[in-house]
This record gives structure tokens, C-alpha cells and sequence, in this order.
């Protein structure tokens, strides 16, 4: 066996591994104090990582979305809701709200509610309004880079705007294609991976600068994630033609790993693996390509849940087990084959 396969294979086993009694799970959400939260639509339970039940209350809800806040609060899309709850599951406020076009999710002190027209930023601590911005043309995806939000607009407009929601207009602005985003996701070196609705992913350099751009029969089916170091960094491109593809910083094609199915999640478990979990299919795929070596996990069912924080990964079968593993972020020694 293998030095890489034998780190590989070391990884796999999950730090603790458990079952609620409710499945499939509706809707889950995890905090930054390893608390994980599920919503049934009759009932509330909070769990620890180890499996360990704190808490349940009986809510009747039609859980549309969970999240959890800044403030370590979980939250709910309830229909025409947003309601927010504190670790003893006692509700802290609840505001209603129009249709939203995509889950809400944390913005620098806030919470960013997106909608057909506009996004509105809310204090996590009470439920008010503190702004909001208004784009006629309509809003087609929101995401995040560092301090900024990128709105891509039903006009194939990408603009970049503050935390106060004014524009902020920089030189990759000019570098953007004049396709809507889909992914955006910042590297180890600060170079920025773009993918685009025109099936394109394009790489954008710490100074702006387009560097290169590859175009694809398919579409970019995750967004995408780096590994590797600031000094030799890696791009996982997952694709709608059931493959991963890895490139360095130059836009060189170094490995492809081809899937059973088509991807759900990718997620960075430490700098050198991956792993990658599939729509239909219950197995994961862990990968470390550097030395171009995978291993294929097989589980009962398939994962209808993958969520993270800074130090976690748990994945949700539909069978209720919950597999918690620690995700390692800090660079580690190289694996070689």
C-alpha cells in the first residue's frame, strides 16, 4: 500500500458517527459552536457533534431553508417567514418576508436576504431592516468575495457592491464576462476562480488580471475549490459531465477523475483531499491528487445534507446517520505517491 493511499485512507473514518430518530432529515443547519439544528416541520432538536441530544421543542413549521446566524442563532424559512431561535430553541424574533430567489446567508455583521428584485441586509440580533438595494432589472444570483457582494443580474451585468450596499467598482470588475456567475471562490494566493453561466470558468490574478479561461461542453456543476498552498495552489472544477477536473495556477489540466454520477457536493476536508458526494448514488469519493490516488466510501443511502464550518464537515444520509469529520485547513507536508 501506498504512503498516499495509507493517508487517504486515514482520513475516511469519521471522527463520530450516529443516527437521529427523524428521516429523511427536512432541514439542518450547523454553528460555529458545533451545534447542529434540525427542523422536522412539528418539532425542533439540537444536537452536539457527538450525537448528544440538548435540546427539542415541538414548532409546527414548513421548513423551506435553516441557517445559522453570527450570533450562533439558528434560523428558519418558514413559507412567508424568517424565523430565528437561540440554543435553548426559544424564538428571538420572527419578521415576514416576500418569496426569496436563494437561501439567505451571512454578510459580514448581517444577514442578506435575496429577492426577485432586491437584497436586504437585517440586523441577526432583532430582525430590522438595516438596508436594502433595489435593481429594476431583476437578480438572477448573489454571491460573496471577502468584504463585497457580487449581484449577477437577469441583464448578464456582474457588479460588485459594499457592505453599506453601495457600488464598489474595481479592475476585475472590468475583467468579468458579460455572463451571469454562478460561482465565485477566492485561492490560497488570493486568485479568484469564476465560473459563468456560458459554461466558462475563467482565473482572475491577485492583481486583477484575467489570467486565463477555459470553456466546457457542460456546465461547472459545483462551486469550484482550491487546495494546495498560496506557494502551489490547485483548482477542483466539478462538471456536469460526472468528472473533476484539477488545474494549477497556469490553467494546466493536471488530473481528471471521472464520477459514477453526477456530483452534489465537493468539499475540502485539509489542503491535499477532497471530497465529493453524488445526486443519486450513495458512495463518496475521496480524493488526493496530488498522487492522483481516490478511494470510493460506500453508505447505505445516499447524502441528502453536506454542511461545514471552520472546523467540521457532516454529512446527513437520508437514513438519519450523521458522520461528523474535523476539517483540516492549515498546510501540511506534501504526499507524494
Amino acid at each position: 500500500m501506498s504512503l498516499a493511499l495509507l493517508f487517504l485512507l486515514q482520513q475516511i473514518q469519521p471522527k463520530s458517527q450516529w443516527q437521529v430518530p427523524f428521516f429523511p432529515v427536512q432541514q439542518a443547519a450547523i454553528n460555529d459552536e458545533n451545534k447542529m439544528f434540525f427542523a422536522t416541520g412539528s418539532e425542533l432538536y439540537l444536537y452536539d457533534f457527538a450525537g448528544e441530544l440538548i435540546e427539542r421543542r415541538a414548532v409546527e413549521t414548513v421548513p423551506e431553508w435553516a441557517f445559522s446566524t453570527q450570533l450562533q442563532q439558528f434560523c428558519l424559512v418558514d413559507r412567508h417567514r424568517l424565523i430565528c431561535f437561540d440554543q435553548n430553541l426559544q424564538m428571538v424574533w420572527s419578521r415576514q418576508i416576500e418569496p426569496l430567489i436563494e437561501q439567505p446567508f451571512r454578510f459580514r455583521s448581517r444577514i442578506a436576504l435575496p429577492f426577485k428584485r432586491s437584497i436586504t441586509l437585517m440586523n441577526p440580533a432583532d430582525g430590522q431592516i438595516d438596508r436594502a438595494l433595489f435593481l429594476e432589472g431583476g437578480i438572477e444570483k448573489v454571491h460573496t468575495l471577502g468584504s463585497l457582494m457580487l449581484v449577477s443580474g437577469l441583464d448578464g451585468q456582474n457588479r460588485f457592491w459594499d457592505e453599506a450596499l453601495t457600488p464598489w467598482h474595481i479592475a476585475a470588475q472590468d475583467r468579468l464576462e458579460a455572463s451571469s456567475i454562478v460561482f465565485i471562490e477566492r485561492g490560497p494566493d488570493q486568485s479568484i476562480a469564476v465560473a459563468y453561466a456560458n459554461r466558462s470558468i475563467q482565473l482572475i490574478r491577485p492583481n486583477w488580471k484575467s489570467m486565463w479561461q477555459r470553456q466546457f461542453v457542460v456546465d461547472v456543476a459545483l462551486r469550484p475549490v482550491w487546495l494546495g498552498s498560496a506557494h502551489k495552489p490547485v483548482l477542483a472544477v466539478a462538471t456536469h459531465a460526472r468528472d473533476v477536473r484539477f488545474y494549477n495556477i497556469k490553467g494546466r489540466e493536471l488530473w481528471r477523475v471521472n464520477l459514477s454520477d453526477r456530483p452534489s457536493s465537493m468539499v475540502l476536508m485539509n489542503p491535499h483531499t477532497l471530497a465529493v458526494t453524488h445526486q443519486e448514488l450513495s458512495d463518496v469519493v475521496w480524493i488526493l491528487p496530488e498522487a492522483q490516488q481516490t478511494h470510493r466510501v460506500k453508505r447505505d443511502t445516499h447524502l441528502t445534507h453536506v454542511l461545514q464550518n471552520q472546523g467540521h464537515v457532516i454529512f446527513i444520509g437520508y437514513d438519519g446517520i450523521i458522520s461528523s469529520y474535523e476539517k483540516v485547513l492549515h498546510d501540511s507536508p506534501e504526499v507524494t505517491p
